[in-house]
């Protein structure tokens, strides 16, 4: 047998990937080892053993090539360990490879999916690989013969053709065969036999039979009827419990085939669907986000309406991006659970991760903190703001801090209970020699005078933020010393609140504006109830007056962080937040709350949505049966968000939704309300605990 027939695949997709290009393995041997005296007749009755491997190989691919089974049987489904590798100098060696050579190597195999490529690559026939040995139609056939070479595992499992023999019987057809393949592959605990299910695929399409000519005896009948077969009895296993991984893998079986139907999904996003997304079309998604040739800059979950499993299912493709925007979205712990093994995967791409507005509290933080002191974890950017965090739960982030783990920059604790008492602690972590942090943003979180934060911090720190926290007289005399200190710190410091908890300490009173009120609308002598009337009253005109559109805006402006509450009752009703410069005459688009970019609402009708610019996105969370609805609204003009809460009867805050919001440098920020059915009322509350 020529030489090229002794190359294995491992050595040819090595050469022409450069990826996977690794230094043979040389073969070792201890003093309880025989030495090796006679390497070159070692190396001969390694040869001979191969030659009568491959001898014994196509003595039985000749027997049974009148059935059609036999041509992909012999392609059995290679096991991941004890794969043949040899070197220029014909000694054998083995390695073992792990799972990221498997998925390199799935995709130095795979070609643009816009060619209908499959795994095993046409350009690899004619390449020059070591030794001068140009790669045929015979290596080619080694290459193949090796990889359905059947090995045993250590615990004396049958090797995987026979599992495959012993679940479907004798198969008369080629669907049957590879049905029985997955079914394999599938029942296996983990995805060992998942990369070659992709090749097996692959080969069996009537394209790769020229490739493999000489190997696979002819077929008059065109394999197309049996992949469609196939393709159908893969997508009905979408109703089994398989791991993400799993699926997608199943996915990448049904591409090798050529069907790309499912690939061509209506867009998933939130605003175009009201159901959460099936677990299969979680799948496919992050299928199209991973073989994506385009780089992904964020990925935003509140775009999608995806469930816990869902997010379990499309787990794989986090890594993609080197933004994940999680913020609002209802994270709890069981989510920490499948996003903790991806921020320390090695081939994470996330340097941003924003938390925020999620509620996790000290179980999540403990899962996330162990991901962020690993060294392997690339976040750089991480906002933990709004999330019910407490001065006891800053030991975690100290340990952070003070970790092995330098990467953290930029950390975002606003609006946090954390009181002294946390900031003590974190004080602590600031002043080991690993902290590298440049950026800590702690406004809103109850300080109150803890000089020990001022003096850990050192001139690494480029911005602190102690916006919105009664600081006291010492402590603002500390702050302006200390910039003095260190010129390049800025520090920022003010901001309007009360000693109440959480939010509520950027409540504001507000008060209708009688001058922009529409005249079906009636307002109380404080100007704190508007209730929608059927008659029209008489008001003069000016030209701060709707005069089509029921609205009606506030008096005071809402500056920097503001909090207000109000009494929804009926239907009809719009609150929300918008621009002073929206139009006031006509009813148009320009006009009306939610239909244009100057406004940002809530609306109750029928149903309860969000409007901004035109989108509307119906919310899927229940708000009260009873007829007074009772609503909060939190405006964070810095950072640019305008959020929507449901008050429980225990004064609890419930978040409904978040926007993202660009507000106009211009423009000042105003209340903004619409009643459009008849005896419909807003009532504007104090917002206090």
């Amino acid at each position: 047998m020529e030489r090229e027939n002794t190359m294995n695949m491992k050595e040819m997709t090595e050469k022409c990937s450069p990826v996977l290009q690794k230094k043979p393995i040389k073969r070792q041997y201890s003093g309880a080892t025989r030495k090796l005296e006679h390497p070159l007749k070692e190396n001969k009755s390694e040869k001979k053993r191969a030659l009568q491997t491959d001898s014994g190989l196509k003595r039985r691919r000749i027997e049974n090539s009148n059935s059609a089974q036999t041509q992909f049987e012999d392609v059995a489904l290679q096991q991941h360990n004890n794969i043949p590798q040899h070197n220029n100098n014909s000694s054998t060696s083995f390695r073992r490879p792990s799972i990221q050579n498997s998925d390199r190597y799935l995709q130095d195999f795979r070609i643009e999916q816009k060619n209908g490529g499959t795994v095993l690559a046409p350009n690899i026939l004619g390449a020059t690989i070591t030794g001068g040995v140009t790669i045929n139609q015979k290596t080619t056939q080694y290459m193949v013969s090796q990889m359905s070479r059947s090995t045993s595992n250590k615990n004396g499992n049958q090797d995987s053709l026979g599992l495959t023999k012993a679940k479907g019987g004798q198969k008369s057809n080629l669907s049957d065969f590879l049905k029985s393949v997955i079914d394999v592959a599938v029942e296996s605990k983990n995805e060992h036999l998942d990369l070659f299910n992709c090749f097996l695929f692959g080969i069996s399409c009537d394209s790769s039979r020229c490739l493999l000519e000489g190997l696979l005896p002819r077929l008059e009948d065109s394999s197309l009827e049996d992949h469609k077969k196939v393709t159908k009895y893969i997508k009905s296993l979408r109703r089994k419990v398989l791991s993400p991984e799993r699926c997608f893998s199943l996915v990448r079986c049904i591409v090798e085939l050529k069907d790309r139907s499912f690939l061509k999904m209506p867009n998933l996003e939130r605003t175009r669907t009201k159901k959460p997304l099936t677990l299969f079309q979680c799948t496919i998604l992050a299928f199209q986000f991973v073989m994506s040739d385009t780089d992904h800059d964020e990925f935003v979950l509140r775009k999608f309406n995806i469930t816990l499993e869902g997010f379990q299912r499309f787990s794989p493709a986090i890594t993609c991006f080197r933004k994940a925007m999680l913020k609002g979205s209802g994270f709890t712990e069981k989510h920490c659970d499948v996003l903790v093994p991806f921020l320390t995967s090695p081939n994470s791409h996330l340097t941003h991760l924003d938390l925020s507005h999620n509620s996790l509290g000290l179980s999540a933080l403990k899962q996330l903190s162990r991901a962020f002191c690993d060294p392997k974890c690339q976040i750089q950017i991480l906002n933990l703001s709004h999330n019910d965090l407490h001065g006891q739960d800053m030991e975690l982030i100290k340990d952070v801090l003070s970790g092995p783990n330098v990467n953290l920059k930029i950390l975002d604790l606003s609006d946090n209970h954390l009181e002294d008492e946390g900031v003590k602690i974190l004080s602590a972590g600031l002043r080991s020699a690993k902290c590298h942090l440049e950026v800590l943003k702690l406004s809103g979180c109850q300080i109150k005078g803890d000089l020990k934060l001022l003096s850990s911090l050192k001139a690494s720190l480029r911005e602190l933020d102690l916006q919105y926290n009664d600081l006291g007289n010492i402590m603002e005399k500390k702050v302006n010393q200390l910039k003095h200190k260190l010129p390049s710190l800025r520090i920022y410091t003010g901001g309007v609140c009360s000693h109440q908890p959480g939010l509520y300490k950027y409540a504001v009173e507000l008060t209708f504006d009688p001058q922009t009120s529409n005249e079906y609308l009636n307002l109380n002598e404080n100007n704190t109830v508007a209730v929608r009337k059927r008659e029209r009253q008489q008001l003069p005109a000016n030209a701060e007056r709707f005069d089509k559109c029921n609205q009606v805006l506030c008096c005071q402006p809402l500056l920097g962080r503001c909090f207000f509450a109000v009494d929804v009752i009926g239907t009809g009703v719009h609150v929300g937040v918008a621009c002073k410069g929206i139009k006031r005459k006509g009813a148009n688009d320009t006009v009306r709350l939610g239909r244009n970019k100057m406004s940002w609402c809530l609306c109750f009708s029928k149903n309860v949505s969000v409007a901004h610019d035109k989108k509307t996105e119906s919310l899927t969370k229940p708000l009260q049966t009873e007829s007074t609805r009772k609503l909060c609204v939190f405006l964070d003009r810095e950072a640019g968000c305008v959020s929507f809460y449901r008050l429980s009867p225990d004064s609890e805050l419930e978040l409904l939704y978040i926007f993202d919001a660009d507000f106009p440098e211009d423009q000042e920020i105003y209340a903004a309300f619409s009643i459009q059915e008849p005896d419909s009322s807003v009532s504007l509350r104090q917002a206090s605990l």
